[in-house]
């Protein structure tokens, strides 16, 4: 994922391979698919007709959304929690101001930092057409998979919300 400041919120991370321990090729996703597929002697690619590997293919997209909802576990325990390390570089909170003035920082940079997270979230789902050869199933069925994962933050209401 890209650090922040690096790119606009609408670029997508670059394509990347697919791994059994090295290096095999690209199958067009935006995220390292690593395991132990049974390859040919050239390693050129993963062998499709393997039922090893058939299986790990099958095993994505659940992987894929158990994935999306750790992070966004984790993303909205450190919007909520006030016992999380400074932000560093863009996020800063400069330490002159007032504690108050402070604190609305804090909390705007919270903000920041989850809203860049689940942008960079979001640009690594696979879309329609983007997998290619054995993949080319997958971005429908892990899709559907997301369904199931809430992925849009929202802060709990307080007594003082409407």
């Amino acid at each position: 994922l890209r650090k922040p400041g690096s790119g606009d919120a609408s670029s997508r991370p670059a394509l990347q391979q697919a791994f059994a321990w090295l290096p095999l090729r690209s199958y067009g996703f935006r995220f390292i698919v690593q395991a132990d597929w049974v390859v040919p002697s050239a390693r050129e690619a993963i062998t499709e007709n393997d039922p090893f590997n058939q299986a790990g293919r099958d095993a994505l997209p659940r992987a894929f959304a158990e994935a999306v909802a750790l992070l966004c576990s984790a993303a909205q325990q450190t919007a909520g929690s006030q016992d999380v390390d400074a932000p560093k570089g863009d996020l800063a909170v400069p330490l002159a101001l007032p504690e108050s003035e402070v604190s609305a920082k804090w909390e705007e940079n919270q903000t920041a930092s989850t809203r860049l997270a689940l942008a960079q979230l979001y640009g690594v789902i696979p879309l329609h057409g983007e997998a290619s050869d054995f993949f080319a199933t997958m971005p429908a069925k892990i899709l559907q998979e997301l369904q199931r994962v809430p992925l849009v933050l929202a802060r709990a209401p307080t007594a003082d919300s409407p």
